[in-house]
């Protein structure tokens, strides 16, 4: 028995069909899309919704019916959702509770960072990088029970297997 829950987070998709590729090659307790799906409703019910994602409206998603924040809480561990465009960090990071994790997106950058206490992640774009184009990322999560430690690990992916509809792991 694993000791540990994993939380699989994307963002930044614009339009691109990724999330059951991600649900196929990983498998997590929970899934986190921090916006900018750039997709229909129906594409978010369907294939996001109902396949317990969590997912937030980005600065792409302006005609969905998604809310701009979510929070949920893994082993102790509260998280709290946003897509970032709108969000002033640093007053954010102040309004949330020591040791908590920020999930965010926007920049199409991945960064992990501590801020007011705050671990701050963003995962980056899985199909638009602006760290390369050849490779996209998103990440994983581990909260462990025991102790409520938190690990990310960033994952990059080829583009050339997202555009051939695969999900081909780069390394770590």
């Amino acid at each position: 028995m694993k000791n540990y829950k994993k939380i699989t987070v994307t963002g930044d998709s614009h339009g691109e069909n990724v999330h059951g590729l991600l649900m196929a090659k990983e498998e997590s307790d929970y899934y986190v899309d921090c916006g900018d799906v750039c997709n229909s409703d129906d594409y978010i019910e369907k294939n996001l919704k109902d396949r317990k994602w969590i997912v937030v409206k980005g600065n792409g998603d302006d005609n969905s019916n998604l809310k701009e924040t979510e929070s949920f809480e893994v082993e102790g561990v509260k998280f709290f959702v946003c897509h970032g465009h709108n969000k002033d960090i640093n007053n954010l990071t102040l309004s949330l509770e020591d040791n908590s994790v920020l999930l965010m997106g926007h920049t199409h950058h991945y960064e992990k960072y501590v801020m007011n206490n705050v671990l701050v992640v963003n995962s980056g774009s899985i199909t638009n990088s602006r760290d390369s184009y050849y490779f996209g990322t998103y990440c994983n999560i581990y909260v462990y029970k025991k102790d409520k430690r938190v690990e990310v690990e960033m994952v990059t992916v080829s583009m050339e297997s997202l555009q051939n509809g695969m999900l081909e792991k780069k390394g770590t």
